[in-house]
Order: structure tokens, then sequence, then C-alpha cells
């Protein structure tokens, strides 16, 4: 198949410790090097201006590269922009991850379901129960939903509802009613905080916030000790 691997967000910095550099090594033995052993894979790339974009370029050669102005900028408009940002591109399977992400497991250990759309888990501490919210750092689903994605995102940002632009764990409220749930595949039936089991995030306030209460990537814990 030919696989859409679509990077947004933040790569480096921006009044934060991102680093691609120092992420990069994991995504690519659990995700880059899992998805070419059967697919084609295209990576695509939409995240903000930054001086160092010549290295990502170099670590992912992408087949499309967006950069946009961080300031005035909001998680979930990104988002939506990266969800067309393969165009014409004929593609069967699209994967939407972040910059900023270490995975504790390998894609071959992922509970994928490639016909549907995939989340890494439902929302834990009651965020599920009141809210209906799920995780929001793994994103993935066939061809065949992807103009239903599309309309998703569409919704998020269009204003007619009003959303909290900067987290996506309402978007299975969103996508349900417009795709059905039963097209909605939940990676693991176990309550988690955006789907800590299957990911991490690198980034201090993560850790600080967490560490007491999650497991942590070992590799992002080591960097912020």
């Amino acid at each position: 198949m030919n696989v859409a691997l679509i990077f947004v967000g933040i790569s480096f910095g921006h009044k934060s410790e991102r680093d691609f550099n120092h992420c990069f090594p994991n995504i690519d033995r659990n995700i880059i090097q899992p998805l070419k052993k059967n697919h084609s894979v295209h990576n695509y790339v939409v995240t903000y201006d930054n001086d160092r974009m010549d290295e990502v370029n170099k670590l992912l050669n992408p087949k499309k590269l967006i950069s946009i102005p961080f300031e005035g900028s909001h998680q979930n408009t990104t988002r939506t922009k990266a969800s067309t940002v393969t165009g014409n591109d004929y593609i069967d399977f699209y994967i939407m991850t972040r910059f900023d992400i270490h995975y504790n497991k390998s894609l071959e250990e992922f509970n994928l379901d490639w016909d549907k759309f995939n989340i890494t888990s439902r929302e834990g501490n009651g965020f599920w129960e009141s809210q209906q919210f799920v995780g929001d750092t793994f994103y993935a689903w066939p061809k065949r939903l992807h103009d239903q994605v599309v309309q998703g995102f569409n919704v998020l940002t269009n204003g007619e509802v009003k959303y909290d632009f900067n987290h996506m764990h309402n978007f299975y409220s969103i996508l349900a009613p417009i795709m059905g749930a039963e097209n909605i595949h939940f990676m693991s039936e176990e309550p988690q905080l955006s789907g800590h089991l299957l990911t991490s995030l690198c980034t201090r306030d993560y850790c600080d916030r967490l560490r007491s209460k999650i497991p942590i990537n070992e590799e992002i814990l080591a960097r912020f000790p």
C-alpha cells in the first residue's frame, strides 16, 4: 500500500524544548522502518517556520513540506491544513503523528484496524465518561474514510461549533456522527492519558506533570530527569 505519514506541529523550538532530532530515532525505529517492510511510505510535513528546516528535510526527505507562521496559529487549524497536505497523490492509508512523540512499542505491535479510523484510547480520569474525550497524539485511517476525516477537521475549525483550538480530545464526538461510530477503532480498551501506553510527549511540562502518575518513555525521562 501507499502510506502517507503526515508529521504535523512544532518540530523545533518556539518557546519550548521540542527537538525533532531527539525524537526522530524513536519514530524511525518504531514507525517508519516497520511500515517500510510492507508498504511504500511517503512523508509529508506541516510545521512552523524555524531556522532548522534543513534538518527536517534531511531526516524525513518529505514528498511535500508546508511551513507556516507560528504566531496566531492553533494546533487544530494546523492539523486541518495537514489533513489535505497529500493533495491528489494516490494514498491507500494515512497516519498523522507529531514531531515530539516517542513511541513505547513498534507499529508491528499496534492494534491497528487498517479499515477503520484508529484512535489510541478513550481518555482516562473520567474525561471519556463526562465529555467523550479521547487520545489525540496519533490517528490512522484508510482511503475510504479520508473525505469524512477531512470533514471532521473542518468542523473543528470552521467556527460553526465552538471547540478548543488547542487540543483534539473531542475529535470522537465530531467524527462519530460523520462516519458512524462503527467505523472508529480504539487501539486499546484501557482508558489512558493521551494514549500514554502507546505514546509519550517529549516535553519537560509533560514529564513534570505526569511522571508520578503514568509510565513515561525512558528516553524522555533521560532527557528531562
